[in-house]
């Protein structure tokens, strides 16, 4: 369990008697660390892709989670399946629908993050990934590199959904891997064209 050791009249763990020894060259996350000076009051973040409090849909997410909790509580709160809520799937197949892109609810996944992306890419093989850029744990540019590097993927195409709009942002998403780009809030038209041009590419 570690040893124990008195300081300040407490007793603390060394950890440095049970981590292993390369945790001394982990380092915190850079969006982490970003994140924490956008939550101070007087800061206006150009670089956190924070939206401004006052345009959040609040209402409408009111309105939403009422219908929801008042059609279908019990499903709504109840674990659901890994690879993404059945209703959702069957509002973006509809989307590609309208757009003449053959779809069905097989082909589209919803994931957690990155980690569970690149596993997915591995096992389902699929035409294009969506992957947004500001993820927790392995963020959207590590991932995307990593899946350049892995030789059984490295052939998917990737567009990058990201709130970063600068030109520069959108030269870091190609230069990681991404093959397209795409700002939010998302021109939903334009995302279904990209997609399409590149899952028939």
């Amino acid at each position: 369990m570690g040893i124990q050791s008195e300081f300040d009249g407490q007793y603390t763990t060394d950890w440095s008697t049970v981590l292993a020894k390369r945790t001394e060259r982990m380092k915190s996350s850079v969006i982490r660390e970003l994140l924490k000076f956008t939550m101070m009051p007087d800061v206006i973040s150009f670089a956190g892709g924070l939206p401004a409090p006052e345009v959040f849909p609040v209402r409408d997410f009111q309105d939403a989670c009422a219908w929801v909790l008042g059609h279908d509580a019990e499903r709504a709160l109840q674990y659901g399946p890994t690879e993404g809520f059945p209703p959702l799937k069957d509002w973006v197949v509809e989307a590609m629908h309208r757009y003449e892109l053959p779809a069905g609810r097989r082909n589209v996944l919803f994931t957690n993050g990155s980690q569970q992306a690149l596993d997915l890419m591995v096992s389902e093989q699929p035409a294009v990934v969506l992957m947004d850029m500001n993820l927790p744990v392995l963020d959207g540019w590590s991932a995307c590199r990593q899946a350049r590097e892995d030789e059984r993927i490295s052939h998917i195409p990737i567009i990058a959904l990201t709130a970063h709009a600068m030109e520069t942002d959108r030269l870091e998403a190609l230069a990681a891997g991404c093959d397209d780009y795409a700002t939010k809030p998302v021109d939903f038209p334009a995302l279904l064209t990209k997609i399409e041009k590149l899952s028939r590419a």
